[in-house]
């Protein structure tokens, strides 16, 4: 049976477990929720320690996996074991578990888990035909919206619509950072139960991907003390020089992208979508592309590319690098040199 995360959700809420499961996708986060679900029905904290086994493929070979699964529980009644990346094992090390598959142990649940679906993979079918095969794939902007407002019901808190939207935007569509910002939110927040655009902008200020984004906002504006201010902050806080150069690379592409899309007679709605720009920097995202022509920004992305060689060949540091680079898109002919050895 093959099923879709969210169908896959209401089969456990009848807390009937099947002997296998296979769990695909690139979403690792609700893949450890879904795991949670079956532990808290198969398991309780007593017995967890006893019958919960935790393995790789990569290191575990499937006969070791299939003696515990064909060993009896320890005060419980199903044992759960769980495999993890199984595209590791070689197509023998499948077949053995294809075999065990023929008569599977009815005190043993075993998930397996995979990044890759490949349906000609034997075990994909056997687990079709006698468990579940559940995917995982990233979730729609809509799924994260709700999930989003989901996890701040079950944290006793509500979140307004623009205040999911601006979280989402803000920290990305990885389940694992938006819970964490979460989290914050709901810990730092403290008695106030409705949470608005304008908590979550003050929560997330310190984030990168916030700064990120307020790097490139100030970028284009001539604002040089501005933006090295915002450059520092990053760096120091542990920021990879070479994603902050993407960041800005990627804005400068997008900005071409963007005028040539208008040349064709595309709308600004219509560029947005293509672009998916942040909501909240849209206004903002038009106006500057008035200040530049395609000629004046492929030279902007040479200097990208200096710096990037630069960093790259340890001919400047990743600050010195970026600080020179931000002063030119600043229109600053100012540079910053490296210090001479002594």
């Amino acid at each position: 049976m093959f099923l879709q995360y969210t169908q896959f959700l209401n089969h456990l809420e009848k807390n009937k477990i099947y002997q296998v499961y296979l769990f695909s996708g690139e979403e690792d986060y609700l893949k450890q929720e879904v795991l949670k679900k079956i532990e808290k029905i198969i398991l309780t904290t007593a017995n967890k320690e006893f019958n919960y086994n935790f393995y790789s493929a990569s290191d575990t070979p499937p006969g070791i996996i299939i003696s515990i699964l064909t060993t009896l529980p320890f005060l419980a009644e199903k044992r759960l074991v769980v495999v993890e990346n199984i595209e590791d094992w070689k197509e023998k090390e499948g077949e053995q578990i294809v075999g065990y598959l023929d008569k599977p142990s009815v005190s043993s649940c075993l998930v397996l888990t995979t990044k890759r679906i490949d349906f000609k993979n034997p075990l994909l079918k056997k687990v079709n035909r006698v468990g579940m095969v559940v995917n995982f794939s990233n979730l729609a902007e809509k799924e994260i919206l709700s999930w989003i407002r989901k996890r701040f019901s079950e944290e006793g808190k509500t979140i307004s619509l623009s205040g999911a939207e601006l979280l989402f935007e803000l920290t990305g569509n990885n389940l694992f950072n938006l819970n964490n910002e979460i989290k914050k939110i709901c810990l730092y927040s403290k008695e106030k139960k409705e949470i608005n655009e304008e908590i979550v902008s003050l929560l997330n200020a310190e984030g990168r991907v916030y700064q990120i984004n307020e790097l490139l906002k100030v970028l284009f504006e001539e604002k040089p003390e501005q933006v090295l201010k915002i450059l520092n902050n990053l760096l120091s806080e542990g920021e990879e020089a070479v994603k902050i150069l993407g960041a800005i690379s990627r804005r400068i592409r997008e900005f071409i992208y963007a005028l040539s899309s208008k040349e064709e007679g595309l709308s600004n709605e219509e560029i947005m979508m293509k672009l998916k720009i942040y909501k909240f920097y849209v206004p903002l995202f038009f106006e500057q592309i008035k200040k530049f022509d395609q000629k004046i920004l492929v030279k902007f992305l040479e200097y990208c590319l200096q710096a990037d060689y630069e960093i790259k060949t340890g001919k400047k540091t990743g600050q010195i690098a970026l600080e020179n680079l931000v002063l030119k898109l600043c229109g600053s002919e100012e540079s910053i040199k490296p210090l001479r050895k002594t």
